[in-house]
């Protein structure tokens, strides 16, 4: 890998060297034992393929390291399954002996879509700081400070504003999350910072916000419509066989459709751009010991990527169904889940390989900052990997 020179207290120069031929036949390894073992190395896997894409970055000329291990990250996982099934078991539990009473059914069903998503900040918070902790460049080591507690409960409050506002205010929890996970980012005696405003995210969010809004109304408006047509179209009333299209009239049924389809598609794109706006948004608000930072990502380049994958994704469950049904029709749905988890295993490290060469090619750095200064500044570390983001898949290369 070649080596860039680092002019003397100026910016450092950020590099990528990955090669596709490579990331290719580290995943075609990791995928083919994940599979063999039924899904159990996956934690070594994914060890094996932060060390190649860490490595593959080099700072001031120098790689950075990953030192995590597969077992961190399977010995994390089995302690939350260890706390986890016996709650969730426990649920069960209660919905076998509350079938009697529907509400209490209903209430118990809840519990664990609303555990899921309490837990996820919890998960995105310990990912991050295991993630950190193991990255080293030039002996000098990645910390987060802060706590899961102090994350936790900004993540709830932020998204508790969200809901009541119908999701107008979620830029107010991507800002406060962002700096609290930002501010707390050390790396050996340096700190981060971090400066950006809701502001700032405001009007490409109304962009999207708007048609998503239009289109949900419309959607339950439909359902409202369809429903009353359906109701008086049945002469008996009786409302068995009930069919929800019956009295609708198609011409309208069709613009109506039309309709919804344009805002739905309009709300999709818009988000995609906030997403983009947000990361710039966010890249220049950061710094960094005296330097800062910006990025040339590109909307159409992200999109290419993505499309890319969920192409293969399609192909891959297409592929699946089919053979499904040619060798066991009664267990298509598992064929399915085998070749999907195939896919992520296999063709996700290449998407992973190609965002990281973009956003590494239009990263702009500037500013003045003496690396030799920097201290290791070592903290206490996580001793068992990112164990609820491996759970609730939130995790990332």
């Amino acid at each position: 890998m070649a080596e860039t020179e680092q002019p003397s207290g100026g910016p450092p120069t950020v590099a990528y060297s990955g090669a596709f031929g490579e990331a290719w036949k580290l995943a075609i390894k990791t995928a083919f034992l994940t599979v063999i073992t039924l899904g159990v190395y996956r934690f070594w896997a994914k060890t094996r393929l932060r060390r190649y894409f860490w490595s593959r970055i080099a700072v001031a000329g120098e790689p950075l390291e990953y030192d995590g291990t597969g077992l961190e990250l399977f010995l994390g996982f089995l302690v939350v399954i260890l706390i986890m099934a016996p709650l969730y078991a426990a649920i069960g539990w209660g919905q076998l002996y509350a079938a009697e009473t529907p509400m209490l059914a209903i209430a118990l069903q809840g519990i664990p879509l609303l555990l899921l998503l309490a837990l996820i900040p919890v998960a995105v918070y310990r990912a991050r700081r295991y993630r950190l902790s193991r990255t080293v460049w030039r002996g000098i080591r990645g910390g987060l400070a802060g706590s899961t507690w102090g994350y936790w409960k900004r993540a709830l409050l932020y998204g508790l504003v969200g809901w009541l506002t119908l999701g107008l205010l979620r830029p107010l929890a991507h800002v406060r999350l962002t700096r609290y996970l930002v501010g707390h980012t050390r790396f050996g005696s340096g700190r981060f910072g971090f400066d950006a405003r809701v502001r700032e995210l405001m009007l490409p969010w109304l962009l999207a916000w708007v048609p998503g809004v239009l289109t949900m109304a419309a959607y339950i408006g439909f359902l409202v419509s369809a429903g009353i047509a359906a109701t008086q179209a049945d002469p008996a009333g009786d409302m068995q066989n009930l069919d929800m299209l019956q009295g609708l009239d198609p011409e309208l049924f069709g613009l109506g459709g039309g309709g919804v389809s344009l805002l739905g598609l309009c709300a999709f794109v818009f988000y995609i751009r906030y997403q983009l706006h947000m990361v710039r948004t966010f890249a220049r608000a950061t710094t960094f010991e005296g330097i800062a930072f910006a990025t040339g990502i590109r909307f159409w380049r992200i999109v290419g990527i993505f499309a890319a994958l969920f192409a293969v994704y399609a192909a891959t469950i297409a592929i699946a169904v089919a053979i499904g049904f040619a060798v066991a029709p009664a267990f298509v749905a598992l064929f399915v889940v085998v070749g999907v988890f195939f896919a992520a295993t296999l063709f996700a490290p290449m998407a992973t390989h190609r965002l990281l060469r973009h956003f590494v090619t239009t990263l702009e750095i500037s500013g003045r900052i003496d690396l030799d200064a920097l201290t290791r500044g070592d903290g206490p570390r996580p001793r068992t990997g990112e164990g609820l983001a491996s759970v609730f898949d939130v995790d990332a290369f």
